[in-house]
């Protein structure tokens, strides 16, 4: 009996576990995954409890940084009154890097990322008075996990089913034709299940995708995605060993 039973739990862990999910940490995945489908039902939010709900899914206020760069708003769509930054993971290695103004500097702490198999997100978030009304997110992690480009479309697919009915254009193209400056594959919201399919047969995938629609809570919001290696200014030198995510939302105009 007891035999039996070690067989039946083995084959429901079997089922329950995604193969092709990245092999990430399992508290990252955990953030990832509730940030993805929740994170759209903040707009509108106060200060107060958009603050709370990051801190709850493991981010640190970080807004002692400084106000969010205004070139970061170009994507947000709209003119925040006042920001704040919130951080995921190795906050301390990154403002010390940062203050070396050395990418020598820089590069250590990306291949210490690499080592201890961290993933590292810097939120920048714009309210009007007390409300939330967008934010833009940068993501990086090294790309050598197994299925790592599954990170993104498992994202991608919680972020879509967050809104309702939502007006959504996508592009694919391998990462070598982005650089060649070839034209994309384009994808309407009838063809999601296209794009899903054929972003999972590319190698290195360059995406984009945008979307209209209404939030958990009937606010019009907007969100757009890219995923890629890295091209910040972070560093040339380690472009190939990192792979890139942007997320920004918000407040149709």
């Amino acid at each position: 009996m007891k035999k039996l039973l070690y067989v039946a739990l083995a084959a429901l862990m079997l089922i329950s576990c995604d193969p092709n999910g990245p092999k990430i940490d399992s508290k990252d995945k955990k953030m990832l995954d509730k940030a993805s489908k929740n994170v759209l039902s903040l707009i509108g939010k106060d200060k107060k409890e958009v603050k709370a709900a990051f801190e709850k899914a493991g981010w640190e206020d970080a807004s002692y940084l400084g106000e969010v760069p205004k070139r970061f708003q170009k994507n947000m769509k709209y003119d925040a009154t006042t920001s704040a930054i919130f951080v995921y993971g190795d906050l301390e290695g990154f403002v010390e890097a940062m203050m070396e103004e050395d990418e020598e500097a820089i590069d250590e702490w990306l291949e210490q990322m690499i080592k201890d198999k961290k993933i590292f997100a810097e939120m920048m978030v714009g309210f009007d008075g007390k409300k939330l009304i967008g934010g833009e997110c940068h993501m990086f992690v090294g790309n050598e996990y197994e299925n790592i480009n599954n990170l993104y479309l498992n994202f991608s697919k919680n972020v879509y089913k967050s809104i309702k009915d939502p007006d959504w254009a996508g592009e694919l193209i391998e990462w070598d034709d982005y650089k060649a400056e070839k034209e994309p594959d384009s994808f309407t919201a009838k063809k999601r299940d296209k794009f899903e399919a054929e972003f999972a047969e590319l190698d290195v995938p360059y995406v984009t995708e945008e979307a209209l629609g209404e939030n958990s809570n009937g606010d019009d919001v907007y969100y757009g995605l890219q995923w890629g290696l890295m091209q910040s200014e972070l560093s040339k030198e380690m472009a190939e060993d990192f792979c890139e995510g942007a997320f920004y939302f918000g407040i149709p105009k």
